[in-house]
């Protein structure tokens, strides 16, 4: 985890330190903060009419022809239940046993089938778990919808009108894992 404090006084900076080996030029993780980013793109493609809501399901919204373990349940998944992290599907991040983890997706070519081709454990919406795979489908579903990549659609429509100049940010994006930054 990294951190920064700072303090301004009549506008000025009078204190700034870094921890953890940090400084203001290093580029720090944001890992788990990347589902709330990830999150506000997926509700600024609902205000754009890209993304029909969070009641939208999921694998409509991918190219995929067909997914391994079948279940009628992963029909019934929607970007609510992949923003809420109650995809019912194995993927638990502080399981060393779910094959859904993000050890275990991080061997895999593409982070969103592996994900959805994870086998079902609870039915959407019931139970929620750290997943990261789930935040990449998120992603891709936005990419899909949007026709741009994660990292092009934020600047556009979150940092950009933020004030966040593309040179304060780097988002280490892979097409099959699509919200790494």
């Amino acid at each position: 985890m990294a951190l920064q404090i700072s303090f301004q006084h009549s506008g000025k900076l009078v204190l700034e330190e870094h921890f953890y080996g940090y400084s203001a030029g290093r580029t720090q993780q944001l890992r788990s903060a990347t589902k709330s980013v990830v999150g506000t793109l997926a509700g600024i493609a609902i205000d754009h009419g890209a993304l029909s809501g969070v009641n939208a399901r999921v694998l409509p919204l991918m190219s995929y022809a067909s997914y391994d373990r079948r279940d009628p349940r992963k029909a019934a998944m929607t970007l609510d239940n992949f923003l809420s992290m109650s995809l019912g599907l194995d993927c638990n991040d502080h399981s060393s046993t779910s094959p859904g983890r993000e050890t275990e997706l991080d061997n895999q070519s593409d982070w969103v089938k592996a994900t959805l081709d994870l086998p079902m454990i609870n039915d959407p919406g019931t139970k929620a778990y750290d997943c990261s795979g789930g935040v990449a489908v998120v992603g891709r579903a936005i990419e899909n919808a949007v026709h741009m990549q994660v990292p092009e659609f934020a600047q556009a429509n979150l940092f950009g009108p933020l004030g966040i100049p593309r040179s304060n940010w780097m988002w280490k994006h892979h097409p099959a894992r699509s919200t790494l930054m």
